[in-house]
């Protein structure tokens, strides 16, 4: 443009811009790469917001750079679980509360939910993981119970035959003897001469078919035959 010869000067903008082509993408280039460094430091120290918006220049300038497409995806990806951690994090604090007080449905609920958000978050991961675990537990537990309480039914059932067959063979001797209880009760009670006849016996008296001996005075016996004088 500016040679003293004319034929040396460009004689159209279009050849201006073909020569200054390779200038202008080495200055893109470098100038990416330089966002795009900054950008990596700022995701690793976790400035996602900074980092975000340097990745966006360079995406302008070069809308097909594939180092930066990756670096932004990251980048949008920790935004995202940044906005919804405190979401998560309830979401969690609800999960282990009812996993302390034994409600295994609404914790798996709240795990199931934070997961939802996130599904690569190791704390909603290892939440479920350990209320599979104490529902597992529950189940053993439940089968054993349900096993004990099965015995004790069989034993309960076995005990009570085995004392209704020994209360009928009672019942079947009983009958079978002619001394029985209700055989006592329908006996007829002894005389009342033969009461009185065992009390006198227990009390040392001498009776004698029930009448007492009484002493008679030897005058009365005097002459009579057999008798000495």
């Amino acid at each position: 443009m500016l040679a003293k010869k004319t034929d040396d000067r460009y004689q159209s903008m279009d050849e201006v811009l073909r020569d200054l082509e390779p200038l202008w993408k080495t200055a893109q280039h470098a100038t990416v790469a330089g966002l795009v460094a900054d950008s990596q430091q700022l995701f690793a120290a976790n400035d996602l917001q900074r980092a975000q918006a340097l990745l966006r220049k360079a995406l302008q300038i070069d809308v097909g750079n594939t180092q930066a497409k990756s670096l932004m995806e990251k980048v949008t990806v920790e935004l995202r679980r940044s906005l919804l951690l405190p979401k998560i994090t309830e979401h969690l604090d609800r999960g282990r509360g009812f996993l302390r007080t034994g409600k295994l449905r609404e914790a798996r609920g709240e795990a199931d939910a934070a997961l939802g958000l996130d599904s690569r978050h190791e704390s909603a991961q290892s939440l479920l993981a350990e209320v599979e675990a104490a529902a597992a537990r529950a189940q053993e537990v439940e089968q054993k119970l349900r096993l004990a309480k099965q015995r004790l039914a069989g034993r309960s059932a076995h005990g009570g035959s085995h004392r209704s067959r020994t209360s009928a063979r009672i019942g079947q001797r009983q009958r079978a003897r002619p001394g029985t209880a209700a055989a006592d009760r329908r006996r007829p009670e002894p005389p009342r001469e033969a009461q009185e006849t065992e009390r006198n016996i227990a009390s040392g008296e001498n009776p004698v078919d029930g009448i007492e001996l009484r002493r008679v005075p030897e005058s009365s016996f005097r002459g009579a035959p057999g008798v000495p004088g």
